[in-house]
């Protein structure tokens, strides 16, 4: 993750002087070179984030995607069977629930981050259900 944050970094290094050069001179910015800047940019303080708050608090923000994942096993640990149970049962009307409004939904950025949304609900059923071993329960 380091090394992702540095690479994030030295891309928004080298291309923001360009962009800075050619918004001065009233030039035309390509927009691929602008979204690469942008996401070298927010790559880089996302991962700040995590590592800021993991030194402060000695544990997992999540909200990077390589970190979600660990994040979440973290907070099942700490249910006991009974709070299980009931997350798993929200879960299932969460995702019943959204999986027809994502039928509905037109294509773009807010779908996307609607079905990483679900995505993460369906990961966290899978994950409890594991654990907890609660196919069969109610």
């Amino acid at each position: 993750m380091v090394a992702d944050k540095i690479s994030a970094f030295r891309k928004f290094e080298k291309l923001h002087p360009e962009l800075t050069k050619k918004a001065g001179t009233g030039a035309e910015i390509e927009f691929e070179t602008l979204a690469t800047t942008v996401h070298s940019f927010e790559l880089n303080r996302q991962i700040w984030e995590e590592l800021d708050y993991y030194e402060e608090h000695g544990e997992v923000l999540g909200k990077h995607p390589k970190l979600s994942k660990l994040k979440l096993a973290q907070d099942i640990c700490l249910y006991d069977r009974f709070e299980a149970l009931n997350r798993r049962n929200n879960l299932r009307t969460y995702i019943s629930r959204d999986r027809k409004t994502l039928k509905k939904m037109k294509s773009g950025k807010e779908k996307e981050a609607f079905a990483l949304a679900l995505h993460m609900f369906i990961l966290e059923r899978d994950m409890l259900e594991t654990k907890f071993k609660l196919n069969g329960e109610q």
